[in-house]
């Protein structure tokens, strides 16, 4: 008899699935159902007390799970009553795996552990990725810092010092950094080595600009080796010391001398003159402005045997680009001044060699009048002659043509 075959026998795959378990934690008349975490943090999580205070009886206990991987710590919003007075005033962007980002408020919470017990800034979250777990430590509360988390701030941190950035708020914003603040927090932004540098000095509310424009050994700034190639490269035809002597010794400055006043007397004036340092310098400040001295511009005035050299130097150098009369006068007026600029200026303008040969752009050139040509009455009786070349040298070694043209 033939064999029967067997059935084939049924295979079952079974998969275990770790879900997360919940207990009963008695609260008060009631009890309240915890969820509990997976057992594969079981070796990453502790036990943990927060609060507001440093009362120990509003100590509230918390599950924590130590997040090497997180640059940022977090809580549930529901373990501690957090108010306006808890808040950090400033949120961090937060990007998960998802590679998005979110903005989670930050509130300053005591913790207590077995890693680390102290005050901190925290982020808070309705909800946490991993169930039963109530509040995630990184490491910037752990230590082992890694990329530290960006901060939005609602308000500025810097201190506005100034009396613009006092009076108007609102300009300055936390994202941006001006010149001013990066020199008045010293180390912390460091612009020597850019093409924003510009050293600015103030003491008693006024500029020292002539030290800074005309001063060939002034001792460079120490964070900044470029300005020893930059001193070296440009060498000034006037020291300090001459500048002052020939201011002195020029009568046309002998009315701005009898004007000088205090430096108690120059804060109250819109245009005044004043002596820095032996220095005979005047301030302007424009009326409509008046109320404060964050406008207020410090010049130098220059005598007559240097002003050909600031006239050069604002007109006729490469970057200068051989402006108008109105560009170059406004370039001037922000560092220098003197007794009949305005004319000065356009003098040297409109004598300029540059500028008469080539010309400007919006420059209309009036037509060249017409005049009446004479009647010729018989031939040759008006004749041109016009001598041409040097040409090529012919055989012969002629190199130029001598043509005549009847003009009748």
């Amino acid at each position: 008899m033939p064999l029967r075959a067997k059935p084939p026998t049924g295979v079952g795959l079974i998969r275990t699935v770790v879900r997360s378990a919940t207990k009963q934690v008695p609260q008060g008349n009631c009890s309240l159902k915890v969820s509990v975490p997976d057992r594969s943090y079981e070796p990453f999580i502790s036990e943990g007390f927060v609060s507001l205070t440093n009362d120990e009886a509003s100590q509230r206990p918390v599950k924590i799970l130590r997040d090497t991987g997180a640059a940022q710590s977090f809580i549930l919003s529901d373990v501690l009553p957090l108010s306006d007075d808890t808040y950090c005033g400033s949120s961090v962007l937060v990007q998960g795996i998802e590679m998005g980002f979110v903005p989670v408020p930050l509130h300053f919470v005591k913790v207590h552990s077995e890693l680390i017990s102290g005050i901190f800034r925290v982020g808070v979250r309705p909800m946490l990725p991993v169930k039963g777990v109530t509040f995630i430590m990184g490491n910037d509360i752990a230590g082992g810092k890694v990329v530290p988390a960006l901060e939005v701030l609602d308000k500025s941190d810097h201190s506005l010092s100034n009396e613009l950035a006092q009076s108007y708020p609102h300009v300055f914003p936390a994202c941006a950094v001006t010149c001013a603040q990066a020199l008045q927090e010293g180390d912390v932004i460091d612009l020597s080595n850019t093409v924003l540098f510009k050293e600015v000095d103030q003491e008693d509310g006024l500029c020292d600009t002539s030290e800074k424009l005309i001063t060939s050994d002034k001792q460079p700034r120490k964070e900044s080796k470029n300005v020893e190639l930059i001193a070296d490269a440009i060498k000034l035809p006037v020291t300090r010391e001459q500048l002052i002597a020939n201011q002195k010794v020029d009568n046309k400055l002998a009315k701005c001398f009898s004007s000088v006043v205090s430096l108690e007397d120059v804060k109250k004036k819109n245009v005044a003159y004043f002596i820095d340092g032996n220095l005979l310098m005047r301030k302007w400040k424009s009326h409509v402005d008046a109320g404060g001295d964050w406008n207020a511009v410090y010049q130098i005035v220059i005598p007559t045997a240097f002003r050909q050299n600031v006239l050069s130097l604002a007109h006729d150098h490469q970057w200068s680009g051989h402006l108008g009369i109105t560009k170059t006068y406004d370039r001037i007026l922000r560092h220098f001044f003197w007794p009949g600029l305005k004319q000065d200026v356009a003098q040297f303008c409109r004598t300029c060699h540059t500028c008469q040969i080539t010309g400007k752009p919006n420059q209309v050139i009036p037509p060249a009048p017409l005049c009446p040509i004479p009647v010729i009455g018989e031939p040759f009786e008006h004749v041109v002659v016009d001598c041409v070349g040097p040409l090529p040298k012919t055989k012969s070694g002629n190199q130029f043509l001598l043509t005549i043209m009847c003009m009748a």
